[in-house]
């Protein structure tokens, strides 16, 4: 357990490690690598090996991987930043989950992996189809994820904060998933066009074709089945929903996060000049939630690799 890390109310945790700043109340759980501010409660389970890498909640009744609801051996739950499933979900191993997804209540029977970051997933149990609305945050419920981020700074009562924690829901880990998003949304679309028009296609038509599209705004995109692949191990459709607003929503928060730091590096630079010289060469890079921490890929690798004399 970390710094500033409790467990309550008969919690059981077992060969698991629970960040900074992190709560579990009434629960069960096995196998686990949590990170900083995960909030767990009212009797729900991790019952094989989960990857949480914090700012997560998980509410009553959520079983997370049960290793009992397949006879493979026991797999992994990885769940970026932000993960909340809704009450009494039910996830199977293995799954794989962007930054800030959120999950209806409901049973998903077969192996999930959401790429969309900032996403609402949800049953509809009528067609037996898999919903993915992208952005829902953004479009539904940005004041949570602003109160969010002074929370957790505000509840960090670590006696030494040895670790910079990263607690603001736009940085490189998430934004970096929503530049991926952006490009498999504009995939999805193109792919169903061409579908539509019954013409073939490569995947790099299907990119161009939906940027085309979403960046007119075109009406077409309402008339067409928005499938995703790879996003359940199940033969029923994935349907993506809302796709022109979330589409949108997602290059307007790129936007606000580079004019954010702009501003935030013009107080610091006294002329132009020297910006211009500071973001000469600056290229987006891969970055990894280190602990909760966020570090650029190649310099884990350099610490990984580096010999110890």
């Amino acid at each position: 357990m970390a710094s500033n890390s409790q467990l309550k109310y008969g919690a059981r945790l077992i060969n698991s490690y629970l960040g900074n700043n992190a709560t579990i109340s009434c629960c069960e759980v096995l196998n686990s690598l949590i990170f900083p501010a995960h909030e767990q409660h009212h009797n729900n389970s991790f019952l094989c090996a989960a990857l949480v890498m914090g700012q997560s909640n998980i509410p009553a009744g959520a079983t997370i991987g049960s290793n009992h609801n397949s006879r493979a051996a026991d797999g992994e739950i990885i769940a970026g930043r932000g993960f909340w499933p809704g009450l009494c979900v039910s996830l199977k191993h293995n799954s794989k989950f962007a930054c800030f997804t959120m999950i209806a209540k409901g049973d998903y029977l077969f192996e999930l992996n959401i790429p969309l970051p900032f996403s609402l997933v949800s049953l509809n149990i009528a067609n037996d189809t898999l919903h993915v609305m992208p952005a829902y945050w953004f479009m539904y419920n940005m004041y949570a994820l602003e109160r969010n981020t002074w929370k957790y700074e505000d509840r960090d009562n670590r006696d030494e904060k040895i670790q910079l924690l990263e607690y603001d829901y736009l940085a490189p880990d998430s934004v970096n998933e929503i530049f991926d998003a952006i490009t498999l949304i504009e995939k999805f679309v193109g792919e169903a066009w061409f579908k539509k028009q019954e013409q073939s296609f490569n995947e790099e038509d299907c990119v161009k074709k939906g940027n085309e599209l979403l960046q007119q705004k075109n009406e077409v995109i309402n008339e067409l089945d928005i499938i995703a692949e790879g996003f359940e191990n199940a033969k029923r459709k994935t349907i993506i929903t809302k796709v022109q607003r979330a589409y949108d929503a997602y290059i307007e928060m790129i936007f606000y996060y580079g004019l954010k730091h702009l501003i935030a590096l013009l107080d610091e630079i006294e002329n132009f000049n020297r910006l211009h010289e500071k973001l000469s060469g600056v290229k987006r890079t891969n970055w990894l939630n280190i602990g909760g921490q966020l570090m650029p890929a190649d310099e884990v690798e350099l610490m990984k690799n580096k010999k110890l004399h």
